[in-house]
């Protein structure tokens, strides 16, 4: 029962945090993956589940997330467009560079918003980092949310839905964009987070989330916290100039040196490709949509296989033996490179290896 388990927690906890005949408190050696095994106090009273389970996703690959709102190119393609470009490495089971070359599970996943997905219909973007089980609980929670707001609200809001409801009189269309789906959503888990983060015999989630939503003009990012916390991230196209509706580059996951690279890289090429941009729109030879998004899906493969391949290099000269210097790291990593897509009007695209080949070689 619910009284018995509480007892059985409030013993463990007394057990664990009684001082020693010295007068110290019992400490346990560090392990992202143990916390979930007792509830341990530092000497100042502070409780470190929280802590721990929250550098359970600083123990995953690195997942990159990059919304951009793309302008209008011309007068005959007068509406802007946005966009959420997801990429992380996959590594397969048996190992890196392995003989199958397969990839590893994908942390990359679509929510379809419809009953009956078409490639086009609209949908939430996951990536989930740490535990694999509470991520998919989390996922469940955020199942269970998405169908009761939709049994409650009939379905979700697209432009045509709006058009029709205006027809209408304003009936039986949801009153929710994708983008507010993904808010609700994202809440319901931040909210479960929380509940767990309290004790009480339950222990927080390792796991951290991140949810995406699109419209026609703005990108939203909602990413959820053990601790219940959870942050936003938002582009739209009332920004302001065309260089501030990108720029919202989110790393999520890795060591912290990790993250200030792939971040650090990511800004200085942005800039580049803004710069070339800019100078495209004076010249009268803007880059089209499709250019745009070439240039930023290759921008994001490439800040990660550089990343990886330094690891690599690093690990090398850290052992001091030599293995791996006669290797190619950039074409191993790349073919575990998880890259995905989702547009407002086109839906979502997962790459595949002979894709991400391409696109690297510029093709």
């Amino acid at each position: 029962s619910t009284s018995t388990i509480a007892t059985i927690g409030l013993v463990s906890l007394i057990s664990l945090t009684a001082p020693t005949g010295s007068g110290t408190f019992v400490t346990a050696s560090y392990n992202v993956y143990n916390y979930d095994r007792g509830v341990i106090f530092t000497p100042d009273g502070h409780l470190k589940q929280v802590e721990y389970a929250s550098e359970a996703s600083s123990h995953c690959h690195p997942l990159v997330i990059l919304p951009l709102v793309l302008p209008a190119t011309s007068y005959s393609d007068s509406e802007e467009e946005a966009i959420i470009i997801m990429a992380c490495r996959t590594e397969s089971a048996s190992g890196s560079g392995s003989a199958s070359g397969a990839r590893g599970q994908s942390r990359i996943l679509q929510m379809p918003l419809s009953a009956s997905p078409s490639p086009h219909a609209p949908s939430l973007l996951f990536g989930i980092n740490g535990i694999l089980p509470d991520c998919v609980a989390l996922l469940e929670e955020a199942r269970k949310e998405l169908h009761s707001t939709q049994s409650s609200y009939s379905g979700i809001c697209t432009p045509s839905s709006i058009s029709i409801s205006m027809m209408n009189g304003g009936h039986g269309v949801s009153p929710f964009t994708p983008c507010q789906y993904a808010s609700r959503v994202a809440m319901a888990m931040a909210d479960k987070c929380q509940h767990n983060s309290f004790g009480g015999g339950i222990r927080p989630f390792g796991a951290e989330i991140v949810v995406c939503g699109l419209s026609n003009s703005s990108a939203s990012i909602f990413v959820t916290q053990p601790s219940g916390g959870m942050a936003e991230y938002s582009v739209s196209a009332s920004s302001g100039s065309d260089s501030d509706r990108g720029g919202c580059e989110y790393v999520m996951g890795g060591t912290d040196r990790m993250k200030r690279q792939l971040l650090d890289m990511l800004s200085s090429e942005r800039e580049n490709i803004e710069k070339r941009e800019a100078e495209g729109t004076a010249s009268s030879s803007s880059l089209s949509k499709g250019d745009r998004i070439r240039l930023r899906l290759k921008m994001v493969v490439e800040a990660l296989v550089k990343v990886y391949e330094d690891e690599m290099h690093a690990n090398v000269d850290t052992t001091n033996d030599g293995q791996g210097e006669g290797d190619a790291p950039a074409a191993i990593i790349s073919e575990e490179i998880d890259l995905v897509i989702m547009h407002s009007s086109k839906g979502v695209y997962r790459f595949d290896k002979d894709r991400i080949k391409k696109l690297l070689e510029g093709k």
